[in-house]
């Protein structure tokens, strides 16, 4: 059969007689699927050709301009781009005058989308028609953007399904849905740190949360370490073995092996998703591979929360940040700014947070901020800017913390909770006598570091200790200090 071949005039040619009568609509189908219609108002018909346009078998081209509600980025196309030769007869559609066609469009199929949710769905097509002349030309058609609620899924995956060893078939279907959760997770934590413009970098509280204060070179580590486990996710085959047996541990890696993993008895006991979950498991241990970025176990579990404040650099190495991350419970939003809240000079204000959240607060005029943990254990940071860029005190002694600040600038708080706490929270203008202020932020390492494992540098094998100043402690220090006694000691802040 032979085969039509049409070149596309760049010139100005005459356009179809009834161009403008072409309309296009939208409608929702369901959380899944858009309906779209295009409608001939003319008085005669026109050849359409299929290829990018949403009546092909395949959506091939970016039509549709999808955005979560209130978010300024559209969502990324992720169906297939084709070189093609040229048109053939078959791939035209004829449209009768006054007629009408219309396709339902899996569009949660082709687009990436980050979460359950409302989103505005429009649509730009650069359709082509056949002029009288037989020239194939182009017009643009448009539809205002409907609100429509979608449900995402998981990329099409390119690679072959995980491989098992010593795995059950109920154990192998398990760990084919967490993989396919872990992706989902995955690729929500990617996208919204890419949707992060400049300015919400500084004050995204679930970024801040996990990764502590923002800095570009450490963001675009996060970021791609994002991007570097969605990809394997794709396109790797990740071989799991099931024959652990040792209780205490949810799974294990050998970086030098990628991408096997071996999973152990707390696994199987943790839920799909939520906090320390199956698919966040399979998150934690991937990212300990150096295709993804070789991340380190510095702290575990709400420790987490610490290292982010104390060492943003080791949180962004750390494979339990990523994981929490991913998670996000408890749910911390990614795109608002941190809202702080005015504290009146001497004037206490008291509050509940549950472990690993924290509140903000902001105070002009104050010489000492105090924190007292009354249940639980709750830390004070203080801040020079609303960026909290900048730490001016970091104070995390058991259950009283106090910093001194400078009472001509404001200064901003923030409390966040190691455990569940009540806490009570005063900013002082004038200073009690006997108060122990938090570590200064030029201090960069305590005088006696912790290794990594855990273990301090003392002689006798104890463990390392908070050094508190209680009521005998102030007397004790007045005394010596009035009979003139040497060698006092500063406290150092010691790692938990």
């Amino acid at each position: 059969m032979a085969l039509l071949w049409i070149t596309v005039l760049i010139a100005h040619s005459p356009v179809f007689a009834a161009a403008d009568s072409l309309k296009l609509g939208l409608s929702a189908v369901d959380a899944d699927h858009i309906a779209v219609t295009l409608r001939n108002d003319s008085t005669e018909s026109v050849d359409i050709l299929l290829w990018g346009s949403p009546f092909e078998s395949e959506l091939t081209q970016n039509l549709f301009n999808i955005r979560a509600v209130g978010a300024s980025d559209r969502a990324e196309f992720r169906g297939r781009l084709i070189k093609r030769i040229g048109p053939a007869p078959e791939d035209f559609l004829t449209l009768a005058a006054g007629g009408s066609v219309e396709a339902v469009v899996p569009v949660v199929r082709y687009y990436q989308l980050s979460n359950f949710g409302d989103y505005t769905v429009g649509a730009e097509w650069a359709l082509q028609y056949l002029a009288d002349s037989g020239e194939l030309l182009s017009m643009t058609l448009t539809v205002s953007p409907i609100v429509v609620s979608l449900l995402p899924q998981p990329d099409v995956r390119a690679a072959v399904d995980p491989g098992f060893t010593s795995c059950a078939a109920d154990q192998q279907s398990t760990i084919q849905l967490a993989v396919d959760a872990a992706e989902q997770m995955t690729l929500e934590a990617r996208d919204g740190l890419a949707s992060l413009s400049e300015d919400a970098r500084l004050n995204s509280p679930r970024y801040r949360q996990w990764f502590g204060a923002y800095d570009e070179s450490r963001f675009d580590l996060v970021l791609g370490t994002y991007e570097n486990l969605a990809a394997v996710l794709a396109t790797e085959s990740i071989q799991f073995n099931c024959g652990c047996d040792e209780n205490g541990f949810f799974a294990f890696v050998f970086p030098s092996q990628p991408f096997d993993v071996y999973l152990c008895p707390a696994f199987w006991r943790a839920s799909l998703t939520g906090r320390d979950s199956k698919a966040g498991t399979i998150l934690h241990e991937l990212t300990h591979f150096p295709a993804i970025q070789g991340t380190d176990d510095f702290a575990y579990a709400i420790e987490t929360v610490a290292l982010a404040i104390e060492n943003p650099d080791r949180a962004v190495r750390n494979a339990d940040n990523y994981e929490y991350f991913a998670e996000n419970v408890p749910k911390l939003d990614i795109f608002s700014g941190v809202v702080f809240t005015e504290l009146e000079p001497d004037v206490e204000v008291s509050g509940q947070l549950s472990g690993g959240l924290s509140s903000f607060y902001k105070v002009t005029g104050a010489e000492i901020v105090e924190l007292n943990s009354d249940a639980g254990n709750a830390d004070l940071v203080i801040y020079e800017t609303a960026a909290n860029d900048v730490v001016l005190c970091n104070a995390s002694t058991a259950a009283s913390d106090q910093c001194q600040v400078d009472s001509a600038a404001t200064v901003y708080i923030s409390v966040t909770a190691m455990e569940d706490s009540n806490y009570r929270l005063i900013a002082r203008t004038e200073p009690v006598v006997g108060v122990q202020t938090g570590d200064p932020a030029d201090t960069a390492e305590p005088a006696d570091p912790v290794s990594d494992s855990g273990s301090d540098d003392s002689t006798d094998g104890s463990e390392p200790v908070e050094v508190g100043l209680g009521a005998f402690n102030v007397w004790l220090l007045l005394v010596m200090l009035l009979c003139g006694a040497p060698g006092l000691v500063n406290k150092q802040k010691l790692r938990r």
